[in-house]
């Protein structure tokens, strides 16, 4: 994916590659509402924020194919859902989402052929998470939460995946978005 563009295209519910001579190619899933897409190597995660999945697609030699898709609720969850941010640790092998309803954070493996494992499913200590992101060295996650008006710290076991609540809370009105330094 050098020198290559990704988009996701709510409008036509496409995913879109563009390189120097525009667009190389395109992948038509309908009705999802994509939002936010991680890529590690010829993979790409995209969180279907309606759906609530994890859809992974590979890209190679020009052309885009649907390798899995993955909920990101628990099974028989039926309240309203959107799947929100998307992370993968800076070490590669895990992959994090959160659902605002729900109101989780959910952790996958990824597996040597790109594909997601399940790990485990964290429910959090307020409403709403819209953003979280990983620090640089993997240690640290923040998550916003914006209908309780803060944002909650984890330690990070970079061997396992797993999370652990750090006990400060910071109090900020409406937190959507989070970048850790």
């Amino acid at each position: 994916m050098k020198n290559e563009a990704i988009c996701c295209d709510k409008g036509l519910d496409s995913v879109l590659i563009y390189g120097d001579g525009g667009e190389i190619c395109r992948f038509y899933l309908k009705g999802s509402n994509f939002r936010i897409l991680e890529s590690e190597k010829q993979n790409l995660y995209l969180v279907a924020e309606k759906s609530s999945e994890i859809v992974v697609i590979s890209y190679e030699h020009g052309k885009l194919t649907l390798q899995q898709r993955i909920s990101t609720v628990e099974k028989g969850f039926a309240k309203i859902n959107y799947a929100a941010a998307v992370r993968i640790s800076p070490n590669r092998q895990y992959l994090y989402t959160t659902n605002r309803g729900e109101d989780t954070i959910v952790i996958y493996k990824i597996q040597k052929d790109g594909t997601l494992e399940f790990l485990e499913r964290h429910y959090l200590p307020g409403q709403f998470p819209r953003d979280f992101n990983i620090s640089k060295d993997g240690k640290i996650l923040g998550v916003a939460l914006e209908y309780s008006d803060c944002v909650v710290f984890y330690d990070v076991d970079n061997n396992t995946g797993t999370i652990r609540l750090r006990k400060e809370m910071v109090r900020i009105p409406s937190p959507t978005a989070i970048i850790i330094e």
